[in-house]
C-alpha cells in the first residue's frame, strides 16, 4: 500500500546516509494529499535534506522505529500511520520548505491516520498564517488558555506566535485551510484582529453565509498555489486581501484603536529584556510614563499586566528550550529569567498544568 511504502521510504531517508537520490526520486509522489510545499524543486533538494536531518527529534525517531523496520515482516498499515504521523510532528521548523507568497493548502486530520499530527513550532516563523476551520474541531494552546475551534472559526498567527495545535480529541476529524503569507503595506491594517494569545488572533464563527463567502476564496488561492508565475502570485494576494477585508467588514466592533505609543515602547522593552528581572517601574521609566498610567493603559490595550506579558514570553522560550535541547531544567530556568528552579517549575505548571519535565516527555520521542 502507498502509506506503507511512504513510511519505509521516509524511515530509510532519516536512518541511512546518502539517501538523497531516493528521496529526490520518490518523495513528491508519496503524499498526494500532503500540503504543497516548495521542496519539489530539484535544486533545493540537498538543502532540504540537510535541514530535515537537523530537526532535533529526527535522530530519536529513527532510533525508536529501528526495531520495527529492521524485522523481516513488512510493517502494518497501523504502524505506517503512526510512523508518518510522528515523522511530520517532528518537523518543528518548516520555513525552509514553505513558500510564503500567499500559498494555501487544505489539511484533513483524521483520528489514528498519518495526517492526525500535532503542529508544535514554538520558534519564530518567517511569515503569517491564516487558518479557517471548515469541518470537525481543532484545539490551540495559546499559552493563556485553550482555544477550541469549529466550522467557521478563523485563527490568525503572527510570525512570533507560539504554534501548538491539533485535532480536538473529542472530534473524529478536523478539516482546515491554512494560508501562509508575507504582508505588504496594504495588508498591515487588516491584521489588527482581537488577540487571545501572544501573536494569536481569533475571529469566531458567526453566520454560515460569511463562511460560504470566504471558503471559495481560500479554495481559489489553493488552486493556484505554488505557481511561480508573477501574475499567479499577484492573484493570490488579491484573493487574500478580499478575505481580510471581508473579515474586517464582518466585525467592525473588533477594530481596536491605535495603541498608545508609550505602551508600544513598553512592549518592545519587555520583548527585549524579558529574561532579566525587569520591574514595572523600570518599564514605565523606559516608556516615559508613570507607573499608574502604564498599569492602566497596558491592561487596556493588551488585556495583560506587564508581568503577565513578561512571564508569557518566558514560558514560550522555556517550551522551545525544553523540546529543542537537552539542556537541564535548572539551566533553562536560569536562561529564561528564574534563579530558583522550584519557582520556575511552579510558574510553568500554572501555564501548562504539567511540570517542565513532563512537558519535555510529551514532545520528545519516547
Amino acid at each position: 500500500m502507498k502509506l506503507i511504502k511512504a513510511a519505509e521510504q521516509y524511515y530509510r531517508f532519516i536512518s541511512t546516509p546518502f539517501m538523497d537520490e531516493v528521496f529526490t526520486t520518490h518523495s513528491p509522489e508519496l503524499f498526494p494529499d500532503m500540503p504543497s510545499l516548495k521542496w519539489q524543486k530539484p535544486d533545493e533538494i540537498q538543502q532540504v535534506i540537510r535541514r530535515i536531518l537537523d530537526q532535533p527529534l529526527i535522530p530519536e525517531l529513527a532510533k525508536k522505529w529501528q526495531p520495527v523496520f529492521d524485522r523481516e515482516e513488512e510493517i502494518s498499515l497501523e504502524e505506517a500511520n503512526q510512523f508518518l504521523q510522528q515523522f511530520i510532528s517532528s518537523m518543528e521548523s518548516i520555513d525552509f520548505i514553505v513558500d510564503y507568497r500567499a500559498n494555501c493548502s487544505f489539511t484533513q486530520s483524521r483520528r489514528n491516520r498519518w495526517n492526525d499530527f500535532r503542529v508544535y513550532r514554538p520558534g519564530r516563523k518567517s511569515g503569517w498564517a491564516l487558518q479557517l476551520t471548515v469541518s470537525g474541531k481543532g484545539i490551540y494552546n495559546t499559552l493563556r488558555s485553550s482555544l477550541e475551534v469549529e466550522a467557521g472559526d478563523l485563527v490568525l498567527l503572527s510570525p512570533d506566535a507560539f504554534y501548538d495545535y491539533h485535532r480536538h480529541p473529542n472530534a473524529e476529524s478536523w478539516g482546515c485551510y491554512w494560508l501562509v503569507f508575507l504582508p505588504d503595506t496594504r495588508l498591515n491594517e487588516l491584521l489588527d484582529w482581537p488577540e487571545i494569545g501572544s501573536g494569536i488572533h481569533h475571529l469566531p464563527a458567526t453566520r454560515s453565509s460569511f463562511t460560504n463567502t470566504i471558503t471559495p476564496l481560500f479554495e481559489s488561492i489553493r488552486q493556484v498555489s505554488q505557481d511561480s508565475d508573477p501574475w499567479a502570485v499577484r492573484l493570490r494576494y488579491n484573493l487574500l486581501e478580499q478575505i481580510l477585508i471581508q473579515c474586517k467588514r464582518l466585525v467592525p466592533e473588533f477594530k481596536r484603536s491605535v495603541i498608545d505609543h508609550r505602551v508600544l515602547r513598553a512592549i518592545e522593552y519587555i520583548e527585549k529584556y524579558f529574561q532579566s528581572n525587569i520591574t514595572i517601574t523600570e518599564v514605565a521609566e523606559e516608556a516615559c510614563i508613570s507607573v499608574s498610567s502604564l498599569v492602566r493603559l497596558f491592561k487596556q490595550h493588551t488585556g495583560l499586566t506587564v508581568i503577565e506579558l513578561r512571564n508569557e514570553k518566558r514560558m514560550a522560550l522555556a517550551c522551545e528550550k525544553l523540546t529543542h535541547s537537552r539542556v537541564s531544567i535548572a539551566e533553562i530556568a536560569d536562561l529564561v529569567g528564574y534563579s530558583d528552579q522550584l519557582y520556575f517549575s511552579r510558574c510553568f505548571h500554572q501555564h501548562f498544568r504539567v511540570s517542565p519535565s513532563a512537558f519535555r516527555k510529551q514532545y520528545l520521542i519516547s
